[in-house]
């Protein structure tokens, strides 16, 4: 094997490995009873046995179109946008009619196809192997699939996506192929994105980030990105033709009022004042700074501006497109894009931290062994930090569930599903 392929070999040993414990961390929480939606406990729904939210129920018709056990009478974005997903949840159905774990299967095989993208982002940024494996674990760990799983939304899926997609774009972009091909094949990649959630807005902005990180091939590199908007626009328009040729048309949720900037957009005199447009981008400053632990946002802040140009460029590229996001649709889980920047960011700055205290020590005239001793104890103190804070916050929402869980029941008694 030639070294590239054992480089490679390496970062794909990193998402294998990782498997186990993103698939006993989720597991340990499979029961269902003790923590699923207890913040809404009216929305519980009960599925072959287990307790989901009720947010599966906006499935059920679609999925029961594709098994052919009913007709189908609409069909809104929020169908479009999860289309794939769905049609590989129907597969298992149709095997096995067990529509808990059939969803159950797709969003475990979602959230490891996060950790696989993780792995190939860190392997296209330059990463150290243990960057990559500590980024990789944090998301693993993290409680950004552990608050979804097991509810059956199918979020687990579409975070997953995200990482997924703009690794894959990075590996396709930095290629050796013509950039008619690289502009096909990211055009399949970010349409593949758009059918798992709408995540694809961030990752196709990520890839235009890529495009300057070097002048080397910019010219393929640009021509390829621009050949891949064309591509996914001309394709979704040909999809979305067929599923309205198709007696199907996808009726939009333009006046939702969690579109804040699209209200701006549509007439301006609705905002009232001047200031509107830095109201909305300030509140998705706030949203995003909320979803993240602030030592792991701080981490990651050190490790995307002082990383490499290729670094700062892809991942800061990345929390911009999602602060973007949030401007036009400001929920937790659009915050959720930025994770692959977040978790390698963070754990870019473990392994800078010796870096940066043997240059402070040096400084300081301190003495070899001295300077051995801090550079080892700026380590292990940072590595601490990340995972302290990762499992910090993976256990508040088991011990935060578990309590709102029995409070509910010393006030009301105990809940039945509906």
């Amino acid at each position: 094997m030639t070294r590239r392929g054992q480089r490679q070999a390496g970062y794909w040993t990193i998402a294998i490995a990782l498997l186990p414990l993103l698939i006993a961390q989720l597991a340990a929480r499979s029961g269902g009873w003790a923590w699923i939606s207890v913040f809404e406990p009216h929305t519980l729904r009960l599925i072959d046995g287990h307790m989901v939210e009720y947010e599966t129920t906006y499935f059920h018709r679609i999925l029961g179109v594709m098994v052919g056990q009913s007709v189908q009478t609409d069909f809104t974005s929020a169908h479009y946008r999860m289309w794939l997903t769905q049609f590989l949840v129907a597969i298992p159905l149709q095997w096995t009619g067990n529509g808990f774990w059939s969803f159950a299967i797709v969003e475990l095989a979602g959230a490891w196809l996060g950790v696989v993208g993780i792995a190939l982002l860190g392997q296209q940024l330059g990463l150290s192997r243990r960057a990559t494996l500590l980024g990789g674990g944090s998301f693993a760990l993290s409680p950004l699939i552990l608050v979804y799983m097991w509810r059956h939304q199918l979020h687990v899926a579409a975070i997953g996506s995200m990482a997924f997609g703009v690794g894959a774009s990075c590996a396709v972009l930095f290629g050796h192929r013509p950039w008619w091909q690289r502009g096909t094949l990211l055009g399949c990649i970010w349409l593949t994105v758009s059918l798992l959630y709408q995540y694809h807005w961030v990752v196709a902005l990520t890839a235009l980030g890529m495009v300057f990180t070097s002048r080397a091939e910019l010219r393929v590199r640009l021509l390829g990105w621009v050949g891949a908007v064309i591509a996914f626009f001309l394709s979704t328009l040909v999809l979305q033709a067929l599923v309205a040729a198709y007696g199907i048309p996808v009726l939009t949720e333009g006046n939702d009022p969690r579109y804040p900037l699209l209200r701006l957009l549509a007439n301006p005199l609705v905002a009232g004042e001047l200031f509107w447009p830095l109201r909305v981008l300030a509140s998705a400053v706030w949203t995003l700074s909320t979803v993240y632990h602030p030592v792991m946002l701080i981490m990651a802040t050190l490790g995307i501006v002082f990383g490499s140009r290729r670094v700062r460029l892809i991942l800061g590229t990345m929390v911009v497109a999602t602060v973007g996001f949030l401007m036009l649709l400001n929920l937790d889980r659009v915050a959720h894009a930025a994770y692959p920047a977040v978790y390698l960011g963070a754990a870019n700055t473990v392994f800078m931290a010796p870096y940066w205290m043997v240059r402070f020590a040096r400084w300081g005239g301190l003495s070899a062994r001295v300077v051995g001793i801090l550079s080892h104890a700026a380590l292990l103190g940072a590595l601490f930090a990340v995972l302290a804070v990762t499992l910090q916050t993976n256990s508040d929402i088991w011990g935060d569930y578990r309590y709102v869980w029995s409070l509910s029941h010393e006030l009301f008694g105990p809940m039945t599903p509906r």
